[in-house]
This record gives C-alpha cells, structure tokens and sequence, in this order.
C-alpha cells in the first residue's frame, strides 16, 4: 500500500505565482499587439484623412477670403498635418491687430476664430490711427497700408488724438451714439468685410462705400432697416448691368436714387 507524499505548502503557493506571472505576460503581449495593430491602422487610415471644410468665425471686418489665404491650409490637406499653431502664428504676422486667434481641428474641419480689436482706421496729422467701436486709438502708423484690411472712417472734426485714448472732437459735446448705432449696424448685417470707407462727419448725412465701387447714402439713421432692403433691391435690380460704380442714395424713402459713374474719384466727392 502506497502513501501519497503531500505538496507542501510553499511550493503550492510558488506554483500559484508562476501561473498568475505567466497570466500578466500573455495579457501584456496581447495588449502589445493590439496597440501595435492600432498604431498600423491608424497610420494606415490617417493620411486618407483631408480637410473637406475651413470655418472662419468672428471676422467683422477682415475678410473670410483673407484671413484663408494668410492661414495656409487649404481643403484637401492632410488633417493631421496641419499645424494648428502654426496657423496662429501665420494669422497673428499678417493681422497683428487680431486680438485672440483659436484654431481647432476635427476629423474632416478646420475652424479658425478670430476676435479683432480695430473697426477702422482715419487720417490724422500725416499719421493713421487704428479705432475701436468706441472709437478709442488702439494703434498708429506711419503708413496707411498698415491698417489696409479696415474701412477708413471719416469723423467730425478731430481735434486731439492719443493711443489709449477716445477720439476728442472739436466739441465735447458731440453725440457719439449714432456713430456707434452704424459701426454696430453694419456688423450686424455682415457688411463690415465689404465696406471700405464710412462717413459719419454729419449726423444726417451718414454713408458708406462697399468694396470701393458702392456709395450708400443713409441720411439719417432713422428707418434704416428699410433703407438697407431697399438698397439691396436697387442694386439686385441695376447693378450687375450698369457701370462699374454707383452710388445708391436712400436717404429719403420717397424719393430714393441711382447713379451710375465710370468713374471711382466721383464716389468720395458725392
């Protein structure tokens, strides 16, 4: 009659460790693998992936058509491969008035947000003066290309100007409101990019020029929701078949106006 001789206790324990090692290793190399099969299709499927969309959010007065040519990334670029902040970067050098630049990126789109700080730029003293909508001076140059991507304003007499500062008129007490009411009015409607030059010199003779070609003449701010419809019906209606100059006088709804010109200088001395 035979005797089992029992395990001992310690070696079943060693033997019990030897399994749960030889567990941890084969779960390692099964993650290994998987990584490493991710790793290959992703590396595989990337590259396929292109830009099929560019957003640009924000811009009021620089034009979307501008701020992608300063960007640098076009559709059909590999996603992947666009250097957000090198986008930044690019946009910050060619439009150092922008304020906060955010590029994010998707799978298929590329959105870039802008804030600008500058509404447009004037004359002053041989010098140019970029203004914010509170007309406040946030910049100044000796040369108007500078600020060329801003409408020019034409304001009422200008008697002091200092970076930092609000635009002082000749009188203190000139009402600044209805300026405001237009630069605010424009941005609303998303014609800020395609204006070029506004004159608000006169309260009740408002007016501004889309893309160096277009003269309207508000007036009065009063009623200007109509006067802006019945502006886009005039041009929708003349334009495209007329001279490459206008100017669209609107200022009296009973008796609004077209003028063809074939030339641009008419359109500043209306």
């Amino acid at each position: 009659m035979e005797r089992a001789v029992p395990i001992s206790a310690g070696h079943a324990e060693w033997k019990k460790k030897q399994r749960l090692r030889l567990g941890l290793i084969r779960a390692a190399i099964l993650l290994l693998c998987a990584a490493v099969a991710v790793i290959g299709l992703m590396l595989l499927i990337f590259p396929t992936l292109r830009v099929k969309e560019i957003v640009v959010k924000g811009n009021s007065v620089t034009s979307t058509a501008d701020i992608l040519a300063a960007a640098g990334v076009s559709v059909g670029d590999e996603i992947f491969a666009v250097d957000q902040m090198a986008v930044v970067d690019r946009l910050a050098d060619k439009f150092p008035t922008m304020q906060r630049i955010r590029v994010t990126r998707g799978l298929s789109k590329i959105t870039i947000e802008v804030t600008e700080q500058g509404i447009g730029y004037m004359a002053y003293a041989g010098y140019w003066f970029l203004l914010d909508r509170d007309l406040k001076v946030l910049s100044m140059s000796g040369s108007q290309e500078d600020y060329a991507a801003y409408p020019r304003l034409v304001l009422p007499t200008v008697v002091k100007l200092s970076v930092g500062n609000r635009v002082q008129f000749r009188e203190d007490d000139i009402g600044r409101d209805y300026i405001e009411e237009l630069l605010d009015l424009l941005s609303r409607e998303g014609l800020m990019s395609h204006v070029t030059y506004i004159d608000v010199s006169e309260k009740y003779h408002i007016s501004y020029i889309l893309e160096d070609r277009i003269r309207v003449v508000l007036g009065k701010l009063s009623d200007v929701d109509l006067k802006l419809e019945m502006t886009e019906q005039i041009l929708g209606a003349r334009f495209e078949n007329d001279s490459p100059y206008a100017i669209v006088d609107v200022s009296d709804l009973k008796k609004t106006t077209y003028r063809s010109m074939q030339s641009a200088e008419l359109l500043l001395s209306y």
